[in-house]
């Protein structure tokens, strides 16, 4: 039942309700789930994923560098797995990103924005929606986000 409240959405904005027995057997379960997608090649990517912002929600570092490197492997399509975390740490970790210098691009009629205007939405995201920020900045972050996201 804990795992399937988890993954249904259920406690995943809500990971600071668990006790610290239900954060060691989440964790355990998708560390188990690393290991053995791992073993099956790529044909386990999405299950590896899954399980490595499943254990970044849980606040494992290790994990959570995983979903940043995930990000940076396609970082135009892939700003939604930082937004998805609301994680502020995500923030000192990527914040390098807010500097690059990279240019609309352009493939036809379809347009992706530079990665900086996407780790800006995150940031902002993030800010709006942690509650370990006060009600001002989270305030501030929302009036701001609304054109941004």
């Amino acid at each position: 039942m804990l795992l399937w409240n988890f993954s249904s959405g259920t406690d995943k904005h809500n990971v600071r309700n668990l006790s610290a027995q239900q954060r060691t057997l989440l964790s355990a379960y998708f560390r188990d789930e690393i290991i053995n997608a791992e073993a099956k090649g790529n044909s386990a990517d999405y299950i590896r994923e899954r399980s490595i912002l499943s254990l970044a929600l849980l606040g494992d570092d290790w994990a959570r560098n995983e979903a940043v490197k995930m990000f940076w492997e396609d970082s135009r399509s892939n700003a939604n797995l930082l937004v998805y975390l609301k994680d502020p740490k995500i923030i000192y970790i990527k914040g390098e990103g807010l500097f690059m210098e990279e240019e609309v691009y352009g493939m036809g009629d379809v347009y992706f924005a530079p990665t900086q205007r996407g780790i800006a939405g995150v940031f902002i995201e993030t800010l709006a929606n942690s509650p370990e920020f006060s009600a001002d900045v989270i305030n501030w972050a929302r009036r701001l986000g609304a054109p941004l996201i």
